[in-house]
């Protein structure tokens, strides 16, 4: 868990990115992310490598709560935090904008090894 909210936070947690594809399998207890560009957060800034899609699953996901009133497209994320709840378990907050939030209970999070600005 330290090292995707490590991941997060040096991609400015994914600020303004937008989210391509959501996607939860209940009987897998996986719920996914697909990710226009990781690096957007730095867009116009030195260290902007350029666009670099990318797909972040969260695993033994055991409680989803969404709450977005007025879906607009695209969807962009405000906030993407994670937080440890205990030593197996850890707790993602998604803010998006203009609103609307997802948490996420789970255990593992799969990202990619990317090379951070």
């Amino acid at each position: 868990m330290t090292d995707f909210s490590h991941f997060l936070f040096k991609l400015g947690n994914l600020h303004d990115c937008t989210i391509t594809l959501l996607e939860w399998r209940t009987e897998q207890e996986i719920f996914g992310f697909e990710i226009e560009d990781l690096y957007f957060n730095f867009e116009g800034l030195p260290e902007y490598p350029g666009p670099l899609a990318g797909r972040l699953v969260l695993e033994g996901v055991q409680r989803v709560a969404i709450d977005i009133n007025d879906l607009q497209r695209p969807l962009r994320i405000d906030d993407f935090t994670v937080e440890a709840v205990d030593s197996s378990a850890a707790a993602a907050s998604i803010t998006l904008q203009p609103s609307g939030t997802i948490k996420i209970a789970y255990q593992w999070a799969v990202f990619p090894n990317i090379r951070l600005p």
